[in-house]
């Protein structure tokens, strides 16, 4: 893909994201109204006012980034909630002394991993799409898991791919 036609993908990117989220605080209700967490909320709300220089142009990087994850997150809701109940439980396994960092290092993206499984099953499930009956069913939510990720990271990383950050109040 040739410069200009980046620059004029990412700009059309970015008026996506314009028209998705008007402020931070919209940011932050938006993520809020999925059922997530107050804190990660406010996290992800902190992403909108971070800017990127492509060339001679100013793009709203973190809006952009932003709708990325919106769009997997309206897409696999109980993914999002199941990866976040398993960082919770590493978490709360960080606090056991003496051992607490080492479970917690081992076993977090273990239990990261089989909620959000456990969310793409319910996920589908409240598509009508499936129930798990089997071994390959798993193994076709793990396929799909895997997936969705890789694209995600893939789009956020697309959109990265030139230029340096900057965070601006927004």
């Amino acid at each position: 893909m040739r410069t200009a036609e980046a620059e004029l993908e990412l700009m059309i990117l970015q008026g996506k994201a314009e028209n998705a989220f008007r402020n931070s605080a919209h940011v932050y209700e938006h993520f809020v109204s999925l059922g997530l967490p107050k804190q990660l909320s406010i996290e992800f709300s902190s992403l909108y006012g971070a800017t990127m220089k492509i060339g001679s142009q100013i793009v709203k990087i973190g809006k952009i980034i932003l709708h990325h994850i919106f769009e997997f997150i309206q897409k696999n809701p109980n993914v999002a909630i199941g990866a976040l109940i398993g960082l919770a439980i590493g978490a709360l396994l960080n606090v056991i002394p003496i051992i607490g960092n080492l479970l917690s290092g081992l076993i977090t993206p273990i239990l990261v991993t089989v909620f959000a499984l456990y969310g793409v099953s319910a996920d589908k499930k409240n598509r009508g799409e499936y129930e798990v009956s089997g071994i390959s069913d798993a193994f076709k939510d793990i396929k799909y898991l895997a997936n969705e990720v890789w694209d995600l990271l893939g789009k956020i990383f697309d959109t990265l791919k030139h230029g340096t950050i900057e965070m601006i109040a927004g």
